[in-house]
């Protein structure tokens, strides 16, 4: 008798890096047959009368299915304030903290905290309630720059916790 769960193949998927790299895009038009779904990348440069599809991708309508369920999962971590909140912490420790460290003159060893006591907060956001893993590993910059964007816009009133709302 066969069993009822089928079991799911594992697919050994190879990335190489000019495709690691990704392709901006700032819009996305979407369009569809009764067998396909069509979804073009565009780059859109702000006041340009013009602009250019960067990439072109042709779902099958139970893949395009399979994308929307993704997204929408992905989309909903992404939102959560918890995540939010500890990069927030994070990053207000790591003020304080590098404040501290040079009015106090202490010692080299104690720098080490900085980045893990930003980091820590943000990792457990990732790994906890957005479920991902964080651009720290590839793009180390990126991720500081985002966090601090992230922290002065919060300051500010440009955004808030609930990333439903900016």
């Amino acid at each position: 008798m066969s069993d009822s769960k089928t079991e799911e193949q594992k697919i050994n998927i190879e990335l190489d890096e000019a495709t690691a790299e990704g392709t901006y895009s700032n819009l996305a038009i979407i369009n569809h047959s009764v067998s396909e779904f069509i979804v073009d990348f565009i780059s859109m440069m702000p006041g340009a009368p013009k602009a250019k599809v960067k990439s072109r991708i042709i779902l099958t309508p139970q893949h395009a299915k399979r994308l929307q369920k993704a997204l929408s999962e992905n989309i909903q971590r992404f939102e959560n304030k918890t995540s939010r909140i500890l990069h927030f912490i994070g990053t207000f420790l790591v003020l304080g903290l590098l404040v501290f460290l040079l009015v106090s003159q202490k010692e080299a060893r104690f720098w080490i905290a900085l980045p893990l006591t930003g980091y820590g907060f943000a990792w457990v956001g990732h790994a906890f309630f957005e479920k991902n893993k964080p651009a720290t590993f590839k793009h180390p910059l990126w991720s500081l720059r985002g966090d601090f964007t992230l922290f002065f816009d919060i300051l500010r009133g440009k955004r808030g916790f609930d990333a439903t709302k900016d």
